[in-house]
C-alpha cells in the first residue's frame, strides 16, 4: 500500500502569500456562513482553530453543502451514525435533533479533509484512500479525541476505545506535533514519527488491525466473528502500544521505574476493554503488561540494558 503525505493545500496558502488572508476570512465570515445553518457553531469552532488550521477549512466552506435528516445514516453496511462527512463531495450529513452535539466531530473532518483530482486519492486526517483504505481508526479516534478536548461535555462521547488509543498515541509523539501531524494531513509523517519505536511492517500491521476492530465495535453487523477472535486482536493493539512506550521510557530513562506517574498513567489510563451495543469485551492489564516486559527484556538482554530499577 502506498502512503504519501499530502503537501496540505499549498494551492490554499497562496491567500496567505498575497497578504489576502484576513480579507479571505472576514469575506466567508459575511458571504458564506450567514447562509448556513448551524452557524453560532461554526463560526464557534472557527474560533477554536489555530490560524494555521484554519485555511482548510474557510476553503472547504466556500461551497460545502449540509444535509439534514430525522433519521440516522448508514455510511458503511451496518455502520449507523447521526451525521457523517463526505469527502469527495465536500457534505455534511447530519441528524438536526443531534447536531448540537455531533456537528463539532463533523467540522474538524471538513477541517482536515480534502480530495486530489489529479490523483483521484481523499485524505482525511489521518486517513487516506485510493481503492483502498487505511487509517480510519487513528482518524475518527483523534478526530474525537480533539473534539472532546475543545468543547467537552458540549459533544456527543463516541468512539471510547480509538480515543483511548489516541491518547497513547499522543503520548509517544507529543502533543502538538500529533495534532500538527493531523491537521496536516499527514499519515505518512506519523508513521515515520512511530518509526522511533517500531519497525514500518509492524507499524502498518497496527494501524490495518485498529482499522478492522474500529469497524467491528462500532457495527453489530459488520463481522460475524467470535468473541475470542475481537479480544486477540484487541490484545495485539495494546500490546503493540505498550511496547511502543515501553521502548521509549527505557531510551528516555534507561531503566523502568514501576513507581513512575508518567509510566502509571501511561498503562492505567488505557481504557483495556471495548464495547459494542450488545458485548463488552475486558482484557487483563497487568498480564498484558508483564508479557510485554519480559518480551521487551528478551530483546534487550544482547544489549545488557537493566529495564527493572
Amino acid at each position: 500500500m502506498f502512503i504519501d503525505n499530502l503537501k496540505a493545500g499549498m494551492h490554499y496558502k497562496l491567500y496567505k502569500r498575497r497578504n489576502v488572508y484576513d480579507k479571505m476570512v472576514v469575506e466567508i465570515k459575511n458571504e458564506y456562513i450567514p447562509d448556513l445553518e448551524y452557524k453560532d457553531i461554526i463560526l464557534e469552532f472557527l474560533s477554536a482553530l489555530k490560524e494555521s488550521e484554519r485555511i482548510v477549512f474557510l476553503n472547504n466552506l466556500k461551497n460545502i453543502k449540509i444535509i439534514n435528516s430525522n433519521d440516522d445514516f448508514e455510511f458503511r453496511k451496518g455502520m449507523v451514525s447521526g451525521g457523517g462527512y463526505d469527502i469527495y463531495n465536500n457534505i455534511i450529513y447530519i441528524n438536526p435533533k443531534t447536531a448540537h452535539k455531533t456537528l463539532y466531530h463533523e467540522l474538524f473532518h471538513v477541517a482536515t479533509s480534502t480530495f486530489d483530482h489529479k490523483h483521484k486519492k481523499a485524505y482525511s486526517g489521518f486517513y487516506q484512500c485510493k481503492n483502498v483504505s487505511i487509517g480510519r481508526a487513528l482518524n475518527e479516534g483523534y478526530t474525537q479525541y480533539i473534539t472532546e478536548s475543545t468543547f467537552g461535555d458540549k459533544v456527543q462521547k463516541v468512539y471510547s476505545y480509538d480515543v483511548s488509543v489516541m491518547k497513547r498515541i499522543e503520548m509517544l509523539v507529543g502533543k502538538g506535533n500529533l495534532r500538527r501531524l493531523y491537521f496536516g494531513m499527514d499519515l505518512k509523517g506519523l508513521i515515520k514519527a512511530l518509526e522511533e519505536y517500531a519497525n514500518y511492517d509492524d507499524i502498518i500491521n497496527f494501524i490495518k488491525t485498529f482499522d478492522m476492530v474500529h469497524d467491528i465495535l462500532n457495527s453489530d453487523n459488520f463481522y460475524n466473528l467470535s468473541e475470542g477472535y475481537v479480544v486477540n486482536n484487541l490484545v495485539k493493539i495494546n500490546k503493540f502500544l505498550f511496547k511502543m512506550y515501553i521502548i521509549k521510557y527505557i531510551d528516555e530513562k534507561g531503566c523502568i521505574n514501576p513507581d513512575d506517574p508518567e509510566l502509571i498513567e501511561f498503562l492505567t489510563n488505557t481504557n483495556l476493554y471495548a464495547s459494542t451495543s450488545t458485548k463488552i469485551y475486558d482484557l487483563n492489564c497487568h498480564e498484558l503488561v508483564n508479557i510485554v516486559l519480559g518480551e521487551v527484556a528478551d530483546e534487550m538482554e544482547k544489549a545488557k540494558v537493566n529495564i527493572i530499577d
